[in-house]
Order: C-alpha cells, then structure tokens, then sequence
C-alpha cells in the first residue's frame, strides 16, 4: 500500500499497526498548529500614569499566537465598540479615565488526515480570553485658586477657617506660615482632607501669611492669605494700657523690653514695674503700637534671652479711636464775593477714627445742618458771614472746630437809557459808556 504525504507538515508521528500478516503505517498529519494567546501585553503611548486633558494617546495590544488573535477593548470590564490591535485615544476627556484593557479572541478550524482514508472534523471554535491591564489617569491644569476666610475681620478669640480652594485636578495639599512649614499648634486642625485650616480659638500670634501648596504629578500652584488677627477690644487715644510679660518657670528673673530695635526705658509716659516685667504706657498714641518685645532671662543665662522664649507683642486693639484734628473747611467756587443767587458748596474734613460727626455755624451760631457739606442754594445778601464747621469725635469726645471763611453775597441791580448803563454792586456805582 502506498502513502501520500501530507502537505507541508510541520509535525509528524509514525503510528505502527501490527496485524497477523501486515502492519500499517500512519502519520498525525497537520498543516499548522493552533497555539496561545499567550504573552499579552498592553502598551500605552506616551508612556506615563497622568494624562492632561485635549492629549493623544495610543494603546497597543500584542500576544503570541497561532493564528494571529482577535482583539478587543473593555474599560473597567465593560466591552466597547472598538476592535484590532490599536485604540486611539484623541483629544482625550476627564470622563476618559479609568482601567483599560484589551482581550483576544482565538478562532481555528482544527483538521486531522488519516492514512489510507481521511477523517474530518467539524470546525470547534476555541474561545480563548486573555486580558493585559493599564490604568491611567486623565490630569487637569490647576486654576483657580485661591486661599479665603470665612470672616473679612478675623477677631481674636473667635473661630476662623482657612479654605484652600481650585480648580482641576488636586492630589496634594500642603499647607505655610511667612514661607516654612505651618507649626500646628493646639488652636489649629485641618479638615476636608488638608482643604480647610481651623483656628479654634484664634490668636494674635497667628497673624502672618499662609500659603497652600496645590499640587499633582503634571503642575503646582500656591496660593497666599495675609492673616491680620483683629483685636475685641477698642482703645482711645491718651488712655493707658499696660503689657506684662511672665515666664512658664525659672526664678531671679529679669526682663528686657524693646520697641522695635530701640529699647524701652522709664520716662514721663513709660512705666515700667514688677521687675520690669509690666510695661505701661500712659497716654497712647496711634504711634505706640509696636511691635514690643520681651526678654526674659537670669544669671544662668549669662544675661541673654533664648531666641526662642522671647515674646514679641503688638498693642491689641480693634481700633484706636483719635482726633478730630487738621479740621479745614473749604469752599466752591473759591472766592470771596459771589452775587445773590449763586450756587455755594462748602465742605468740612478731618482726621479722625471712628469717623468725625460734623457741625455748621454762621457768625458762631449753630446752624440746623449736620454732615461733611453744607450747601448754600440761591444765596441771599442775608446769608454772608463767617462760617465755620465743627468735627466731633464721639469715642474720644474731642470737638474741634476750623477756621471760619468768610461769604459776602452782593446784590446786583441794572438801570438803562439809550446811552448809559449802570451796575450796582452794594453801594458802588460802575457806569459803562
């Protein structure tokens, strides 16, 4: 018997059939062997984890197999529309993020020939799933930001909230004081994940600048809030208010005072008792405010401070109430005579906190008119006389009263003939030919 040989094998095997008189020779006979998927992998260009949004991205799926396989995509397990061994990501959006993944599909017909006759098998489909896994993260730019209060007057001993807010993609959070690394202290917690700083309660040394850092592997922003600590408390000018410095422990202490870089000794409006440890000052001025810093030290110290135990204290207060001073009273149109019927403005002004009240008198008497300006409508001869104004301070009680201005109003008359014409003003006569 005659054998045929198959076409192209790529395996063989002799298969040998022993019978009482011949034996029969036989070969597994294949044109190609079906194999994998196996190996898969995804790739993914540009290769990094954050992607900003509008960028271009490609994802390649490769496997060895035999035949060649079918690929498919799913993001986060769920199949989409797009087949082959590239998916494109273009112009890619937020809503694009997630797990990506791509699958094969392996599809054959399966043949076996046998010898001196031949077997046929019905095509089997070999439904091979295999997945290579990329997750990636679509990055937006920050914008946007920017560090707020929950209050636009911070008061000592209230509550207050710092948020660090923007826009885009956030990942970090970090929070400063004057450009180092906030120091929490006991009145400070962060809640909503770095988002918000809690003062509770709120303390003048907290006065300084605060900055977040706002950052995510593609861009970092700060953002800055200047933290000025109000005071509950008003002081008036020429009152007395008195600061005193103590120490936690220590003994035969003493205590040096400075005002800025000068330091602060006795005089006529500085006092200074207890050992130095009670600075006050009498009669105050918007000037007095400091910064004041104590210096505690002893003889174990060799007579120096520790840097870090000294205090450093403002005058607090909300407000400092002065004045009224530099009170002027001006006029307009600015002159001295204006004819019956004109139009005058006259206003008041003075340096004074809170604001000034302001008062009108003519020739030294009280007129009805209250404000910063007092308006004369059609002036009358009547109404000339020196004017003046007055600004009271309602915390300091102090009234003071401007310069007064003269107004003279003249009244004009015209009298005519053919050839002649005479204007009067007050008892002067001034012809025109």
């Amino acid at each position: 018997m005659s054998l045929d040989a198959c076409h192209i094998p790529s395996i063989s095997m002799q298969l040998t059939i022993h019978h009482s008189e011949s034996s029969v020779i036989l070969f597994l006979c294949f044109n190609q062997l079906s194999v994998g998927p196996e190996n898969t992998l995804l790739t993914k260009s540009p290769s990094q984890e954050n992607y900003l949004e509008g960028s271009n991205i490609t994802l390649s799926c490769s496997a060895v197999s035999n035949p060649a396989a079918l690929f498919y995509w799913l993001l986060n397990g769920s199949l989409l529309s797009d087949t082959g061994p590239e998916f494109r990501l273009i112009n890619v959006q937020m809503s694009q993020s997630g797990d990506y993944s791509c699958q094969e599909l392996l599809l054959f017909l399966s043949t076996i020939n046998l010898f001196p006759r031949s077997v046929y098998r019905k095509p089997s489909l070999h439904r091979s799933l295999y997945f290579s896994d990329s997750l990636f993260c679509l990055t937006e730019n920050i914008t946007d930001y920017a560090v707020t209060s929950s209050t636009k007057q911070p008061v000592e001993g209230n509550s207050v909230n710092l948020t660090c807010d923007a826009a885009g993609s956030i990942f970090i959070r970090k929070w400063k004081k004057n450009g180092a690394d906030l120091a929490f202290t006991d009145n400070m917690k962060l809640h909503d994940e770095g988002r918000v700083l809690c003062f509770q309660p709120l303390n003048k040394t907290d006065n300084g600048t605060y900055s977040c850092m706002i950052s995510n592997p593609l861009s970092s922003v700060e953002a800055e809030y200047i933290m000025i600590v109000n005071c509950n408390r008003d002081l008036v000018e020429f009152s007395s208010v008195r600061l005193s410095c103590s120490v936690s422990s220590g003994s035969s202490v003493s205590f040096f005072w400075l005002n800025g870089s000068s330091e602060v000794t006795a005089s006529d409006r500085v006092q200074l008792t207890d050992g130095n440890a009670n600075l006050t000052i009498v009669n105050v001025t918007r000037y007095d405010r400091g910064p004041y810093k104590c210096d505690a030290f002893n003889a174990l110290s060799n007579g120096s401070s520790d840097p870090e135990s000294s205090v450093i204290l403002f005058l607090c207060f909300n407000q400092l109430s002065v004045g009224p001073e530099n009170t002027l009273l001006t006029k307009s149109p600015s002159q001295e005579n204006y004819l019956e019927g004109s139009n005058i403005r006259l206003s008041c002004s003075a340096v004074s906190n809170p604001a000034a009240l302001f008062y009108w008198l003519l020739n030294g008497s009280l007129l009805s008119d209250t404000g910063p300006e007092f308006r004369l409508i059609n002036v009358q001869m009547s109404q000339s006389g020196n004017y003046s104004c007055q600004a009271f301070n309602n915390q300091t009680m102090i009234i003071q009263t401007s310069q007064p201005s003269f107004i003279s109003v003249l009244s004009k008359f015209e009298e005519k003939d053919s050839d002649v014409e005479c204007v009067r003003w007050s008892l002067k006569y001034i012809c025109h030919l």
